[in-house]
């Protein structure tokens, strides 16, 4: 099952389909995620990226999608 973080990522960046996303996640090097303090999708993450930093607010809580879903 999809979580809510998951899901508002797969929606901005224009996927249905979740594992088709999370295969795609898996094989590459640059993968999205989501701050979790203000709910800001980002491209850029590394795909272990627990703390990152929040453009938009200053935070670090940003998290890969593979961090999300237990992947990593």
């Amino acid at each position: 099952m999809v979580t809510k973080y998951t899901q508002q990522i797969m929606d901005e960046c224009g996927y249905e389909d979740e594992m088709e996303f999370l295969e795609e996640c898996v094989f590459d090097s640059i993968i999205p995620g989501i701050c979790l303090d203000c709910e800001t999708v980002t491209e850029s993450c590394e795909p272990d990226m627990r703390k990152g930093w929040c453009c938009e607010c200053h935070g670090n809580n940003v998290k890969s999608v593979l961090v999300l879903e237990g992947l990593i």
